[in-house]
């Protein structure tokens, strides 16, 4: 009798994950996959979501994916059923925003799994990526972990150690901590399901949660770029997917920053803008996108914009 495994996601990182481990030999050979994805009609938004059409192609694809399901939110009734009717061997979670109830959580045999971009117990919480880089760290990690009913509380199954270049978009982040899911779930999926982990409990003493962010967190303050390495990690961090970090022009205009750097602006520097909301209107292409500026922001500091975007404040 094969293995039953649900897989619960609806973002790029789960695709991929999933996409890896539908070729894994094991899998193709003792198990079979039930799909469950956002319904096109959910509310609940992922900045890096793909559409349902993706996951469709998957289902066609592959034989082993038996079944294919739409969720609207997981607490709904009619949703929770769509768990229940199925004889769950494991559910593994990766990349999805809907807190899942407990009832489903210890559902299946081997309960659930799911994957955080840090080293816990350090770094629980929202936005692990964007917190990374905004608190400048120079190492993390992915954790392949049980999930309980805590905040990323649950038992560690294994990490997997990732550096954190001072280059790192937060998006170059994101595909490191990706090749490190696929690494974890194909190293460990054949001793989760035969129930072979030697999962280990986090050290509560030890556990930090990153702060919650809000988009009021991408302003870039001109009196805070006194601190550049603290305003081109504030850059990175909320660069694509993600919105992009912004400077006020004026009270009625900002620029959007998704990909450039702050400098120390000498006096011998040539071919550089004023941050002048009509000089950089004049210059904009394609919907406002402007591409490798360099732009005096006051008398000590220059940014070197390499793509960004005039926008107008919304009252």
């Amino acid at each position: 009798m094969k293995f039953r495994i649900a897989f619960l996601t609806a973002n790029y990182f789960g695709y991929t994950l999933l996409y890896y481990l539908l070729k894994n030999e094991f899998v193709k050979t003792n198990c079979e996959v039930l799909l469950y994805t956002l319904h096109p009609e959910s509310k609940t938004k992922m900045y890096d979501g793909i559409k349902t059409f993706y996951f469709r192609n998957l289902y066609n694809k592959y034989n082993n994916i038996t079944k294919f399901y739409l969720i609207k939110h997981i607490t709904y009734e009619k949703d929770k059923e769509k768990f229940f009717e199925n004889n769950l061997d494991l559910l593994i979670v990766a990349g999805w925003r809907q807190i899942i109830p407990k009832d489903i959580l210890y559902y299946p045999k081997r309960n659930t799994i799911g994957f955080h971009p840090a080293p816990l117990p350090k770094g629980r919480g929202p936005a692990p990526l964007i917190n990374t880089i905004l608190l400048g760290w120079k190492k993390t990690a992915m954790s392949l972990y049980y999930l309980d009913e805590g905040i990323d509380s649950g038992d560690i199954i294994e990490q997997f150690e990732i550096d954190v270049s001072s280059n790192d978009y937060v998006f170059d982040l994101y595909k490191k901590m990706i090749k490190a899911g696929v690494l974890l779930l194909r190293k460990n999926i054949e001793s989760i399901l035969f129930d072979k982990v030697k999962a280990y409990k986090q050290q509560e003493e030890n556990a930090y949660y990153f702060p919650k962010l809000s988009l009021k967190d991408n302003e870039i303050f001109r009196e805070d770029i006194v601190n550049i390495d603290k305003a081109n990690r504030k850059i990175r961090a909320f660069s694509f997917p993600y919105k992009g970090a912004f400077i006020r022009i004026n009270k009625d205009y900002i620029l959007r920053i998704y990909k450039g750097y702050f400098i120390k602006f000498y006096n011998k520097q040539k071919n550089y803008l004023e941050l002048d909301i009509d000089v950089l209107k004049g210059l904009a292409f394609f919907g406002n996108i402007l591409k490798n500026l360099k732009i005096k922001i006051n008398n000590d500091i220059l940014l070197n914009l390499e793509l960004g975007k005039v926008e107008k404040v919304l009252s």
